[in-house]
């Protein structure tokens, strides 16, 4: 089974045992906590799978899919992991630059087709909404699927599902977690460490904020009950500060300290009281 037909077919499968009762709604599969000053964002695994669908369908049938590449500047929102999922699906390639003012130039570099904001996001929603279209696993999964930092960084959507696995396996992952994804979604430990492995066992991911913010993290982790957290090395001293003496429930996490995706239980981390295992190697 091909990378794109594995994500459609784990959405699927989970959305079918989502919980939507009248008087109670389990955002099981993505929670935004601070994503909005109205309050969260979240979905179940069936508001999820729709809204994927739906915006995958819009960019195909904007005639976006393989071969053509989109622009963007999008921040840790459910709105880039919708996006990004509607990408590998359709085989369409993400180019993403954390500058909002450096879209353009980013676009006309790699030569994409167009560049999308929150606004035009929306507006595929809509045209997914009203396409008849039936198959939206177009992606093969060998092709490249996002360049992430301006070109720093080009991935296949193959190599990140193998990264998802990597992890999912590493912390033996089941619907009971939940996995707290403060590093960049513009990367691929973002996505292949942590969106990725959730989704694809019947886990739960958290955002706990759009950019880095320590206090927003460990309040995520304490409302969330995260059990596993993904983070970077430069925030784990504000963390721990801010972490001592509350009560987490967390068993584990990652912690970047290099380049590379060796995932290793032998040079650990200290975060909030749990030894976290690290990955890469550091320079």
């Amino acid at each position: 089974m091909s990378a794109a037909k594995r994500i459609f077919a784990a959405l699927s499968k989970h959305s079918s045992t989502s919980t939507n009762y009248m008087y109670k709604y389990t955002p099981e599969a993505l929670a935004a906590p601070s994503e909005t000053w109205m309050g969260a964002v979240a979905y179940n695994y069936s508001d999820l799978f729709q809204i994927v669908q739906d915006t995958s369908k819009g960019l195909l049938s904007m005639g976006y899919g393989p071969n053509s590449r989109i622009a963007t500047c999008l921040l840790n929102t459910s709105t880039n992991v919708v996006f990004q999922l509607s990408c590998a699906l359709t085989g369409t390639t993400l180019v993403t630059t954390k500058d909002p003012l450096g879209v353009q130039d980013l676009s006309d570099q790699f030569q994409c087709n167009g560049i999308f904001t929150q606004d035009v996001y929306e507006e595929l929603q809509e045209i997914g909404k009203r396409s008849n279209i039936k198959d939206i696993c177009q992606a093969k999964g060998d092709e490249e699927f996002a360049i992430y930092g301006g070109g720093k960084t080009s991935v296949s959507l193959d190599s990140l599902v193998a990264l998802a696995d990597k992890t999912a396996q590493h912390f033996s992952l089941t619907k009971d977690d939940v996995i707290a994804v403060p590093v960049s979604l513009n990367h691929s430990m973002g996505m292949g460490c942590g969106i990725l492995p959730a989704l694809l066992s019947g886990s739960q991911a958290v955002l706990p904020a759009n950019i880095v913010d320590p206090e927003l993290i460990v309040e995520a982790l304490l409302n969330q009950q995260a059990t596993l957290l993904i983070a970077d090395t430069h925030m784990l001293n504000e963390v721990n500060t801010l972490g001592k003496g509350k009560k987490f429930a967390l068993r584990g996490g990652l912690v970047k300290i290099g380049s590379g995706e060796d995932i290793s239980s032998t040079e650990v981390r200290d975060v909030l009281g749990v030894s976290f295992d690290t990955i890469g190697v550091p320079r």
